[in-house]
């Protein structure tokens, strides 16, 4: 196959694959993102309805584009995990989900900084100030949101935390046991992680 025909392919996938094709950047992104983590961050202190608390994370974050980031790419997602795309999306969605809702939990303060305005993303850049605890001296953490807006609503489809990308962290990880074992290995290992956490 042809360097063109492989690129016309991967540009089809890209095309075909739900919130990729109708992405952008552009100004708003840092209050949206502002309101929805404010409110996140006030309901996780004030209320035990985790479900609730799901729902609102599940609005702001997109997990598909993450899921397809994590495995190289729109371009490759499908030849990676064949017929248990969705199983894997599912995992790696509880995954992240229960990340940021225990990242809510360290109760820092969050100092939002502003957003650099891309035509297909937005980054929004924040400071958070995590307090001392009896293992860990005080410090602040540069944690970035890379936000697209997918059918006019601001979705988070990248988190960058002191210049490490989520998508990166998982693509390195996941990438490499999909390779030595199949994508088979990748589901295993994303269920031990969560019953480990549970």
């Amino acid at each position: 196959m042809t360097r063109n025909a492989l690129s016309l392919l991967a540009l089809c996938a890209a095309l075909l694959l739900p919130g990729i094709s109708n992405a952008e950047g552009g100004p708003g992104a840092i209050d949206a993102f502002r309101k929805a983590d404010t409110g996140l961050r006030a309901l996780a202190e004030e209320s035990s309805d985790r479900d609730e608390l799901r729902k609102k994370a599940d609005v702001l974050l997109d997990y598909g584009t993450l899921a397809r980031l994590s495995l190289g790419g729109p371009a490759t997602f499908k030849a990676r995990c064949g017929a248990r795309c969705p199983e894997y999306v599912r995992l790696l969605t509880r995954l992240i989900r229960r990340d940021h809702l225990e990242r809510l939990k360290a109760k820092g303060a969050v100092e939002y900084i502003g957003e650099v305005v891309g035509k297909s993303e937005t980054v929004v850049k924040t400071r958070v100030h995590v307090p001392a605890s009896e293992t860990t001296p005080k410090r602040t953490q540069s944690v970035d949101y890379v936000m697209h807006k997918v059918d006019g609503t601001w979705q988070v489809r990248d988190i960058v935390t002191d210049g490490v990308r989520l998508s990166a962290t998982y693509r390195r990880e996941f990438d490499k046991l999909a390779d030595k074992d199949g994508i088979g290995a990748v589901i295993g290992e994303l269920a031990r992680r969560l019953k480990a956490a549970a």
